[in-house]
């Protein structure tokens, strides 16, 4: 699935559940032979657990390397807990 937005970069899905002890040199490899796109484009690639509670995102930044996110999705009523 492709989104796009005013920010002008696209948004990738893997279509799978991934392993979430997966490192970014993996999610790499998940985007250049699952996918057959280039990592380093003006793209944010998204990659959600099985349980659904956790996603992670990678994306370039310019001459750096590539960055990683780790979310974690709020349960509807839950209280904060930070």
């Amino acid at each position: 699935m492709i989104l796009t937005n005013p920010f002008q970069f696209k948004i990738f899905l893997y279509p799978q559940y991934i392993d979430m002890r997966k490192s970014w040199n993996g999610l790499i490899g998940l985007v250049q032979n699952g996918m057959n796109l280039d990592p380093f484009e003006k793209s944010l690639f998204v990659f959600c657990g099985r349980s659904q509670r956790l996603i992670k995102i990678i994306y370039w930044v310019r001459s750096l390397r590539l960055r990683r996110r780790r979310h974690a999705r709020r349960e509807a009523g839950a209280a904060n807990s930070y």
